[in-house]
């Protein structure tokens, strides 16, 4: 089993690629990168661009989502921790592997890095869970050496222990684009697992390259549908109404959050979603953990 293995999931991203695998770098023994292709309108761009840099490359055949695809790539690779990094994300391999370390150091089960902007200024890197509107948000991730002990890293750059990944059911792909990262470390704080920034190792992001061909009202519409899912699975069937109506309040009255109330009607007319942790399909959950090689369909 290799060290680590990162996972990256592209649609239409493959303009980032290049930037992506340079800041990488070369990868070290036992390491490897997968790439999946989540129904990008040139996925055989992005097959070159991986295999032309080593990278192992999978097939999604259509857009499953971040989670979905996140958990195709766990499947097919064989590190010991799982690095699962946005294509518009600058970490280079001597920095995730460093997470690794810390992680294992420290008894974490994820761990981040200190994000940073195009500019270099830090820009929030760990965040407390998700609450309901009118619950006030936690404070600050706690000082904890170099590491600040958190209740979630972002998604964006996560490194995750591959063991706790497979024990939690990995992503819930209820959740097709928002809040997935949310959840998934909820079930591990549930599952008796710490979550950490590590604020000497350092990743630039962008925000939203990996994305770009998504509108602004399609990612506002989705955001609202994550987090109303997200409140119904972790608070229950009666909070998750109240913030379904918040939200569709709030699509009222904000012309910015008005193309949330077509999609929110979605929440009305979706099956009922399981509220233990990590519930997931027994076939999903194989999937996670098979470990098998090849392209996934």
């Amino acid at each position: 089993m290799s060290r680590l293995s990162v996972v990256t999931v592209t649609h239409d991203s493959a303009h980032v690629l290049p930037t992506f695998f340079a800041a990488l770098g070369t990868a070290p023994d036992g390491c490897e990168v997968v790439v999946v292709d989540s129904g990008s309108r040139e996925p055989e761009t992005v097959r070159a661009l991986a295999e032309g840099a080593g990278a192992r490359f999978v097939a999604a055949g259509r857009n499953v989502g971040y989670g979905s695809g996140s958990n195709r790539g766990a499947a097919v690779a064989h590190g010991e921790w799982l690095a699962f990094v946005n294509p518009d994300v600058e970490i280079s391999w001597t920095s995730l592997l460093r997470l690794a370390d810390l992680g294992q150091e420290r008894g974490l089960t994820c761990v981040g890095p200190q994000l940073e902007d195009g500019l270099g200024r830090d820009v929030p890197s760990g965040h407390p869970f998700m609450r309901p509107p009118w619950v006030r948000r936690s404070t600050a991730p706690r000082a904890h050496g170099p590491v600040s002990v958190t209740d979630v890293v972002s998604g964006c750059a996560l490194v995750v222990r591959r063991a706790d990944f497979v024990a939690v059911g990995g992503f819930d792909e209820s959740f097709f684009m928002f809040a997935e990262e949310h959840d998934l470390q909820r079930r591990v704080h549930d599952a008796g697992g710490t979550v950490g920034v590590a604020r000497e190792v350092r990743a630039r992001t962008v925000g939203g390259a990996s994305s770009e061909s998504v509108s602004r009202r399609w990612s506002v519409a989705e955001r609202s549908v994550g987090h109303v899912r997200y409140m119904r699975k972790h608070h229950g069937r009666l909070v998750g109404a109240l913030d379904l109506a918040y939200r569709l309040v709030l699509a009222l009255v904000r012309t910015d959050q008005r193309p949330a109330a077509a999609s929110l009607a979605q929440i009305l007319r979706a099956r009922p979603l399981r509220t233990g942790p990590g519930a997931r399909p027994d076939a999903e959950r194989r999937r996670v953990t098979s470990g098998r090689d090849g392209e996934v369909r």
